[in-house]
C-alpha cells in the first residue's frame, strides 16, 4: 500500500515537512519579541519545568499553519472531507490549549469539557460511535446509542489528555505521535484502505518540521494546543479505522495507543 503512493504525493508530504521546519524557525528567529507571552511552565519557574532557559511552546502554532496548507493542497474530495473534518472538530481544544499555551490560564477542568467538545463535533460530523470493543458485556451495553456516544466522547477526550501529558521532554510526543501514527498507517494498509493510511503519513509530515527542533535540543515544544490537537486527530484516526474496517481488532488499535494510554 505505500508503494502506491505516486510522485507527486510523496512531494506533497516534502513540502508539508518543509513548511513546517520554515514556520519552526520563523518562531525561533522572533523569539526574543514573544518568548515572554510563549514560554509557559517552561521558564525554570515551575516543578514540572525541566528546563533552565525559557522555551516556547507554540508548537501548535506550526501544526495549524501547515495543516491548513496541506488542506489547500488536497484534491481529492474524500480525503479533502476527512481533513475538513478533523480540523473543525479539533478547534475547541486547539483554542483551549492556545489559551493555556500564551498564558491566559485556562483551567485544566474547562480543558477537557473542551477536548470532549471536540470529540462529540467528531462523532456526529463523522456519524461515529464506538460500538465494537471486543469485550462482549461492554458491547452490549454500546448497542444503546447514547452510552456508545458517551464511551466514545470519554474514550476521545481521554487519549487527547495522554498525549499533552508526555509533553515537554525533548522528542517525546511528537516521537510517540509519529510512531503511533506509523502503526495506525500500517494498519490501515493491511486492509487497503488508502485513505487513512495518506492521512496517517500527512500528519506525519506535519509533525516531522517540528520534530527537528524539538529533538534532540528541545528549541520548541508542541504545547498544549498541539498535544491535544494530535491526541485528538491520532484518536479519531483510530475511531475511523475500527468503524469503517470490520477486519480491524479493536484490541490491535489499543495495543497502537497503549504507552500514552498506561502513562
Amino acid at each position: 500500500m505505500f508503494s502506491k503512493f505516486n510522485h507527486v504525493e510523496t512531494i506533497d508530504l516534502l513540502y508539508l515537512f518543509l513548511l513546517g521546519v520554515f514556520v519552526s524557525a520563523i518562531i525561533l528567529v522572533t523569539k526574543k519579541y514573544h518568548i515572554r507571552f510563549t514560554a509557559k511552565g517552561h521558564k525554570g519557574l515551575s516543578v514540572q519545568s525541566s528546563h533552565k532557559l525559557a522555551t516556547p511552546r507554540i508548537g501548535g502554532i506550526v501544526l495549524l499553519i501547515v495543516f491548513v496548507f496541506g488542506v489547500l493542497m488536497t484534491d481529492e474530495y474524500e480525503l479533502y472531507s476527512y481533513v475538513i473534518v478533523m480540523g473543525v472538530s479539533a478547534l475547541p481544544v486547539f483554542i483551549g490549549g492556545l489559551g493555556e499555551d500564551i498564558g491566559l490560564n485556562v483551567r485544566p477542568l474547562f480543558r477537557l469539557l473542551l477536548s470532549f467538545a471536540s470529540a462529540t463535533v467528531a462523532g456526529l460530523l463523522f456519524e461515529i460511535w464506538i460500538v465494537h470493543t471486543g469485550i462482549y458485556a461492554l458491547d452490549f451495553f454500546l448497542t444503546v446509542p447514547v452510552l456508545a456516544a458517551l464511551f466514545t466522547i470519554l474514550i476521545s477526550g481521554s487519549l487527547c489528555h495522554s498525549i499533552n501529558l508526555i509533553d515537554g521532554l525533548h522528542g517525546l510526543a511528537l516521537g510517540v505521535s509519529s510512531i503511533i501514527l506509523l502503526g495506525l498507517a500500517s494498519i490501515s494498509a493491511n486492509v487497503g484502505n488508502e485513505l487513512m493510511v495518506k492521512i496517517c503519513l500527512g500528519g506525519i509530515a506535519c509533525i516531522s518540521g517540528l520534530f527537528i527542533f524539538n529533538f534532540p535540543f528541545g528549541k520548541l515544544f508542541l504545547g498544549d494546543a498541539g498535544a491535544y490537537t494530535i491526541g485528538h486527530v491520532i484518536t479519531w484516526i483510530g475511531i475511523i479505522l475500527l468503524s469503517r474496517n470490520p477486519s480491524v481488532a479493536p484490541f490491535s488499535i489499543l495495543l497502537v495507543f497503549f504507552w500514552p494510554v498506561f502513562e
